[in-house]
């Protein structure tokens, strides 16, 4: 195997660590974040292999298993790329990684479900809740924690992330590509994979997080033509984010998405900030 890591100037002495104890691993070293998606792309760029193995740092996999992804998609001629079970430490099945494709109602229902904690129908069939993940299928995005995907696809494809998505939606539009390319994305249920869920998303300013989520989701939408779910999801997050600045500078609110105010001032500025961004769909905080 040819393992390859990417350090996303991290501040911790990782890359030195992996640097100094594993010399047969090829080490990348940016100088500033780069976000989830150019990272990975580079690694992409530089490997040899016929297939790509896509595995997270917050993974926890047993010895044979990266063998077992590569027999599992050797041995399916349909399939662009395999996913593996995706499971909690304690064993348990995890969900809301594997999901469906997106459209204006999943992502408004997610939005509902992640701040108000209130499931709905179309997020319980987005995030694909009632399924086991005990028997072979087909996925439609498919959560690239630990994802293994052949390099010639790539090349039919475009490559692999799309630098335009940098957060999030990479995932997404990649499931989109393979499958739009005639190949499969298959769940390999026997390859369970413990998912430690650590978010590096949480040490990056949350306005930031934000306003990447809005801009993404419209890029995707228009990319892949979802004109009606551009347009209503546009209108709706516009109206929804002048509603919660009104509220935010009347003090009838001190929060805003989940994210509590500290400064009012420099707090109302962000908030009118991404309201420009999803308007212009432009990144007026983000850096990525």
């Amino acid at each position: 195997f040819e393992v390859i890591v990417v350090d996303n100037a991290s501040t911790d002495k990782t890359a030195n660590m992996v640097n100094t104890k594993f010399s047969r691993v090829r080490l990348i070293r940016n100088k500033r974040n780069l976000g989830y998606a150019k990272a990975n792309n580079q690694a992409a760029k530089v490997a040899k292999g016929n297939y790509i193995l896509l595995l997270n740092y917050d993974i926890l996999i047993k010895k044979g298993y990266i063998q077992n992804l590569i027999d599992f998609i050797k041995g399916r001629k349909s399939a662009g790329a395999v996913a593996a079970k995706l499971i909690n430490p304690d064993m348990s099945t995890q969900y809301y990684y594997h999901r469906r494709f997106p459209n204006f109602l999943s992502f408004a229902s997610s939005l509902i479900e992640n701040y108000l904690k209130h499931k709905t129908p179309f997020s319980e069939n987005y995030f694909m809740l009632n399924e086991k993940f005990d028997t072979e299928m087909e996925l439609e995005q498919a959560a690239t924690s630990a994802l293994i995907i052949k390099r010639n696809i790539l090349k039919k494809i475009g490559g692999l992330f799309d630098k335009n998505l940098p957060l999030f939606f990479n995932d997404t539009d990649l499931s989109k590509r393979i499958i739009n390319s005639g190949f499969k994305i298959l769940l390999a249920p026997e390859i369970k994979i413990v998912h430690l869920k650590s978010r590096t998303t949480n040490l990056i300013d949350p306005f930031v997080i934000r306003e990447e989520l809005f801009i993404s989701m419209l890029y995707y939408f228009k990319k892949h033509r979802q004109i009606i779910s551009y347009l209503m999801a546009k209108t709706n997050i516009i109206i929804l984010l002048i509603i919660l600045l009104m509220l935010n500078f009347v003090n009838l609110s001190k929060s805003y998405l989940g994210i509590s105010r500290k400064n009012t001032k420099k707090y109302i500025k962000k908030q009118v900030t991404i309201i420009l961004s999803v308007v212009l769909e432009k990144r007026l905080i983000s850096s990525f």
